[in-house]
């Protein structure tokens, strides 16, 4: 409590001042944020029961925006939440993330169909009573890495907008949205692509080209310094064009800046690499889609992992 406590005290807003928790933060302890993290004073962070908020490194959460959530609601490092956003329920926001104003997501619905000839509300209220209805409430929100949702953007239980996707203003989002793409109007359609996401066999950090295909969990400070790794965090995934009846292997390029053995598990894959020099790390292909998650078991914020290469053969 004391610890998170002095997080919230020390952390910044855009007046540069402390940020106080002045509002109903319930109990601040269920809020998890970094020396780093931006909240401007008027902001609303609601924790209902066992819920966390968790806000990343480098984090901005503007005026008058509200986070409530009986859930989780997780914001990832480097996204910006701007003037009189409101996020509700189960939502997970990826890192780099661009948000405008009067954007509203939740994970949640109002019932209508359940006793039709009562009030709404009194529907709601049926959920109390009923543990399934309870279960099955929330259908959760994601919003993948290096989104940017224009003013008054509505998503819908259940989406997920996929990595580097535009969302225009007031476009309402009520299905999927594949990598890329850019999205308009009422309900949200397809209208273009910011680029052609067609997966490569090999990927390799100095290529612009190839940026896109280091999925998540990518750190890209590097990249703009026209570097030939990039840095990755405990968990990451890379994405490649696999051939299901020919490909047998995925082999990763990989380096650190600590000397200590550290492991690396794909599934039930577990392999240590010892060398802070560009290692070679080979895993069997257990799923054929070509989305590959991978896990880092990193002692601390201090050890830092580098991607150069990612192929399969």
């Amino acid at each position: 409590m004391e610890n998170i406590q002095a997080a919230i005290e020390n952390s910044k807003i855009s007046a540069g001042k402390s940020f106080k928790s002045h509002y109903d933060l319930n109990p601040p302890a269920n809020v998890e944020l970094t020396s780093t993290t931006s909240i401007n004073s008027s902001a609303i962070l609601i924790t209902q029961n066992e819920a966390k908020i968790k806000l990343g490194k480098e984090t901005y959460i503007g005026r008058f925006v509200e986070l409530n959530t009986d859930r989780v609601i997780s914001i990832g490092d480097h996204s910006s939440i701007l003037d009189r956003s409101v996020i509700v329920g189960d939502i997970t926001i990826g890192r780099y993330c661009v948000f405008s104003m009067n954007i509203f997501l939740s994970s949640g619905n109002h019932y209508f169909r359940l006793k039709p000839e009562l009030y709404i509300r009194l529907q709601d209220q049926l959920l109390q009573d009923d543990e399934y209805l309870k279960s099955t409430h929330h259908n959760p929100i994601v919003i993948e890495d290096d989104c940017w949702l224009g003013w008054g953007a509505v998503v819908f239980p259940g989406v997920t907008i996929h990595k580097g996707s535009v969302i225009g203003a007031y476009a309402i989002v009520n299905k999927d949205v594949p990598p890329y793409s850019v999205v308009a109007g009422t309900p949200g359609k397809v209208i273009s692509q910011r680029l052609n996401f067609e997966p490569k066999r090999m990927i390799k950090a100095s290529l612009s080209e190839d940026l896109p295909y280091f999925y998540s969990g990518i750190y890209s400070e590097e990249f703009a310094e026209n570097k030939d790794y990039l840095r990755v965090s405990s968990d990451f995934r890379v994405v490649l064009k696999v051939n299901p009846e020919a490909d047998k292997t995925i082999v990763l390029k990989l380096s650190k800046d600590f000397t200590r053995p550290v492991a690396i598990t794909l599934g039930k894959q577990r392999i240590e690499f010892e060398s802070k020099d560009i290692t070679s790390v080979s895993f069997q292909l257990e799923e054929p889609n070509g989305f590959l998650n991978f896990h880092l078991e990193l002692d601390s914020g201090f050890e830092n992992v580098f991607i150069h290469e990612a192929f399969v053969s």
